[in-house]
């Protein structure tokens, strides 16, 4: 048979594919010795299974189990906390040909109080793709971190296409260099021919964690031994798909295991290519976003879950892109900002793929005077910190920002950034945004909040003289949900809470509707943000307008919109869809003159104007442009390149065009010439596409922090 992963080392790369003679006879007795191999010690108490009876090591580290080839098809080892597998952590009974030993080597990140996983998921290798659509630049951040790592893992999905696409998938897998313990998912068709057991266990620190695919009552059999053999430990699952979507069904992957009474710890799985943290009957449901960013369900870019267990549960499970920073910014106060005398609340964000943010200070410096002491912040969710410090005496003061990046790991290296703003402190504080003009660059800024979630591409919704932002809850902390604030000043109105909402908000000013990616649609009282109805059935798409406000009558779906009423939620799918708008048929014209088709291209976008032109943002292989169309003349006026940059989709003010990038930049556009007519570093990537109304242009990184930048 074929050669798999084993605990982050492939066995016979190039024979991988290729399938072996005659199997050998029978076995019904395998013996084995599971050992220390860099001193030699026999480990006594490590659990060997078959994947039906669970037997652990003597004294001696020797084990006697049942092997036949017709009923088991592995043998596993359970690998204690502190350790890694040398060769692997499981044997395929058809090869064994003499005993079947376990040598471990120790892993100290694995053996502490407080331990680190690092996840992806729905990866979906395919057979022409080496990179495994950037895996291998996931894995360099992953070794990276390894010191501080317990174990990586795939949280199924791990190919997507025939098994022949194995190879690349196993190849990938070699570079690890932490414990590596993929898992199956429905994408994978013949996983155990190819990777290994879809049914094994292992510890890290306080605790066990056990992965499985497909529940039938082998399987429950199973679990249960081998959970109540680990009673001793916090029980944490892997699994392929999410521990359950409605509590009260017998359907829920956690009831049908029947491990909702062994209350996990937490849930970790993919399959539903959604970045979402909730709890779930007796467990902490992680959901990680799919690596595969031709599916448009999640708004989540390219990136993986770094979850730290410590003794009383999940501490923090903080989302990373991949290929960012290192990022050091000041959210609050910024270049230009005016303040009150008195406590000021300094806010900052930083990343860095690949790292953690350990530490970060701050400090006020009088323009001409002596620097204050540094002043400690305090971490206050993913990636955002913040800290207080008096500042009473009116004048012109610069705050200095410095972050530490590195490893928490005794001895680690640090890297220190640096940031600065520049800002006043007057009696008269505070600048606003107002209803009329037009935000001409350059720009200032009027006010920035911070809304407690993270946002990765829910635009923020300008509606009369509220803002409406949506954002997600992907950590522990975090808020998902919509949050109103005044448009002026930035002050909240209202919040409600609804899990996540990731796509655009629409408002016809006595409401407001959403898609949240749990394929609701809602409805809330723009003035209270109480729910007025909601509708289940409707799935959200990155980069896609599914909501429309036409004749009267609210219209989701693309290809085939339903009818709603947006007083009541009824839904009439018999009803005949509207005819394009204006501008809906301009950037029709557009996409045709520069011959790319939205639904192939991720990351497209385009905004129309009154006059003829059209500005779009448009991805080509891993590359993101700008483009700018007269429509009417049926040419590309100019075409942009901004390399690898992520681009948001752009919003437009008469002459300007408005986009964000993934470094934490924000852009001012000339829209017949795509020149720059004015830029700023956010910090943080920026996601959500920006919004304008009157003179204020609204942008929202990646951490839930909104920005209203001003013309001056």
């Amino acid at each position: 048979m074929k050669q798999g992963v084993v605990g982050g080392t492939v066995l016979g790369i190039l024979s991988a594919l290729a399938v072996a003679g005659p199997t050998s006879p029978a076995r019904r007795e395998v013996i084995g010795k599971v050992f220390d191999e860099t001193t030699g010690q026999a480990m006594s108490g490590v659990q060997v299974s078959n994947g039906q009876v669970i037997v652990r090591t003597d004294s001696a580290g020797m084990y006697r189990i049942d092997a036949d080839p017709d009923r088991h098809r592995f043998i596993t080892a359970c690998i204690p906390a502190g350790y890694r597998p040398a060769k692997g952590y499981f044997h395929r009974v058809e090869n064994i040909k003499g005993r079947a030993d376990f040598p471990l080597r120790p892993w100290p990140p694995a053996a502490g109080k407080v331990i680190r996983v690092a996840a992806v998921a729905d990866g979906q290798v395919t057979r022409g793709d080496g990179s495994g659509r950037g895996l291998d630049e996931t894995i360099e951040e992953f070794n990276a971190m390894a010191p501080a790592l317990a174990f990586a893992t795939h949280l199924g999905d791990v190919i997507d296409g025939p098994p022949s696409s194995y190879a690349n998938f196993l190849a990938l897998s070699e570079k690890h260099k932490m414990p590596f313990y993929p898992i199956m998912g429905n994408h994978d068709p013949q996983y155990e021919d190819y990777v290994g057991p879809a049914m094994y266990s292992f510890n890290a620190g306080p605790y066990h964690f056990v992965t499985f695919f497909g529940v039938d009552e082998r399987v429950r059999a199973w679990l249960v031994k081998d959970i109540t053999a680990n009673a001793d430990r916090k029980l944490v699952v892997l699994y392929h798909y999410p521990a359950g979507y409605n509590p009260r069904s017998s359907y829920s992957p956690s009831r049908r295991a029947g491990l909702v009474n062994f209350k996990p710890v937490a849930w970790l799985c993919g399959h539903d290519h959604i970045n979402y943290t909730y709890p779930f009957l007796t467990t902490l449901d992680i959901r990680t976003g799919s690596f595969n960013q031709r599916r448009k369900r999640d708004a989540t870019p390219k990136g993986y879950r770094i979850v730290t267990l410590d003794e009383s549960g999940v501490r923090d499970c903080a989302f990373y892109p991949t290929g960012i920073g290192p990022l050091a910014h000041l959210a609050w106060p910024r270049d230009g900002a005016v303040v009150a005398p008195g406590r000021l609340t300094v806010r900052a964000g930083g990343l860095k793929s690949g790292a953690f943010a350990l530490a970060a200070r701050c400090r006020f410096v009088p323009v001409g005077g002596e620097p204050g002491p540094w002043t400690k912040m305090t971490p206050h969710g993913a990636f955002r910190w913040r800290a207080g410090l008096e500042v009473s005496r009116p004048g012109s003061y610069h705050v200095e920002l410095a972050m530490d990046f590195g490893l928490p790991v005794k001895g680690s290296p640090r890297q220190t950034v640096t940031a600065r703003a520049d800002f006043t402190v007057a009696a008269e504080a505070g600048s606003k945004a107002t209803s009329t003009g037009a935000p001409r660059p350059p720009l200032r800024l009027a006010w920035s909040v911070p809304l407690g979630g993270m946002d990765y591409g829910s635009r923020p919704t300008p509606t009369g003289k509220m803002l409406l932002v949506g954002t997600s809850r992907d950590d522990l902390n975090d808020f998902g949900g919509v949050t109103a604030l005044d448009i002026r000043t930035g002050r909240r109105l209202w919040r409600r809470e609804v899990g996540d909402v990731k796509f655009d908000i629409l408002s016809d000013g006595q409401r407001a509707y959403f898609i949240s990616s749990r394929n609701r649609l809602y409805a809330l009282e723009l003035a209270t943000g109480r729910p007025c109805w909601q509708a289940l059935g409707f799935k959200g798409q990155r980069n896609t307008p599914l909501l429309r406000l036409t004749g009267g009558a609210l219209w989701a779906g693309t290809r085939q919109p339903v009818r709603i009423d947006p007083a009541t939620g009824q839904v009439d799918k018999n009803a005949e869809p509207p005819s394009p708008t204006p501008a809906e048929a301009k950037v029709h014209k557009a996409v045709r003159v520069i011959r790319v088709r939205p639904s192939r291209a991720h990351g497209i976008g385009y905004v129309a104007g009154e006059d003829d032109m059209v500005v779009g943002t448009v991805a080509r292989g891993s590359g993101r442009d700008m483009v700018g169309v007269e429509v009417a003349a049926g040419k590309v006026l100019w075409h942009r390149r901004f390399g690898r940059l992520r681009l948001t989709l752009p919003a437009r003010a008469g002459q300007v065009a408005f986009v964000g990038t993934d470094r934490g930049e924000v852009l001012a556009l000339d829209v017949r010439s795509g020149k720059t007519l004015w830029k700023t570093q956010l910090g943080l990537p920026v996601y959500a596409p920006p919004a304008v109304a009157g003179n204020a242009v609204f942008f929202v990184d990646m951490a839930g922090t909104v920005y209203a930048f001003v013309g001056r």
